[in-house]
């Protein structure tokens, strides 16, 4: 199942965690220790948007709403971050 999150992921654009426990047929914590493991292996990595001016060309800014809890994964399009 890491395989079928990961390529949704690397699929572009912006996802909840919501939307890919519903796509994996799966729970919200199910995909976010998926996500845990996919960083580990250096798949994916953890970051947090950083604010500026210019939005519109920013291409998190759908993310601006996550509550700050949320992690945003950013897919190294399945090359290790290392």
């Amino acid at each position: 199942m890491l395989r079928e999150l990961l390529k949704e992921i690397s699929a572009g654009g912006t996802v909840t965690v919501s939307e890919l426990a519903r796509r994996l047929n799966t729970s919200e914590e199910t995909i976010r220790m998926m996500l845990e493991e996919l960083e580990r292996l250096g798949l994916l990595r953890a970051g947090r948007p950083s604010c500026s001016a210019r939005c519109e060309g920013c291409p998190y800014r759908a993310e601006c709403a996550l509550p700050a809890r949320d992690k945003l994964w950013i897919s190294t399009g399945g090359k290790s971050a290392s």
